[in-house]
């Protein structure tokens, strides 16, 4: 019974030993994440629903990356901002534009929320990737699979249809 008794303190000493390496292990193999290119999290506060201000801030550094593709500081500023950590969500807005040869408003109108749509999934799309590492992959050239989003702010004007999206991070 001894014997017994003595493999079975082994195998509890042994349990003990490895959930100990598995409980030390993130302290011992982390690098900073700005060495990666990741964006710090943040404890952003909850959003509280001015989606419009929401729209004008995300759509504005929105523009400064299309505008400065290849500007990896403007791309970890939109993670920043687009990012919400608590809620463990996204925002990005979608850009499209009401085409002039339509054969009707209600169609040119539904053609341009379309190209909104997937202008924002291709925001979400990068924004998943940059949140790894916001220096690759460059503007434009993002293959992922991204999660359903939904529709929180529309806006248009004559000759354009904006769209607030949100998606939840994976």
């Amino acid at each position: 019974m001894s014997s017994a008794g003595a493999v079975r303190r082994g195998k509890v000493l042994l349990l003990l030993c490895v959930l100990c390496l598995l409980w030390a292990m993130p302290w011992g193999c982390s690098r900073k994440s700005e060495e990666r290119g990741q964006v710090a999290p943040q404890e952003t506060a909850t959003f509280k629903g001015d989606y419009a201000a929401l729209f004008r801030q995300i759509g504005e550094l929105q523009e400064r990356v299309r505008a400065n593709p290849a500007d990896p500081e403007l791309r970890r500023d939109l993670v920043a901002a687009a990012v919400d950590t608590v809620e463990r969500r996204l925002w990005v807005a979608g850009r499209g534009l009401i085409p002039s040869g339509a054969a009707s408003r209600p169609v040119a109108l539904q053609a341009a929320e379309r190209a909104a749509l997937t202008d924002a999934y291709r925001w979400v799309a990068l924004l998943l990737k940059w949140k790894q590492d916001y220096r690759t992959p460059d503007f434009g050239s993002v293959e992922a699979a991204v999660p359903a989003v939904q529709i929180v702010h529309r806006d248009t004007s004559d000759n354009e249809v904006r769209l607030l999206v949100e998606a939840p991070l994976p």
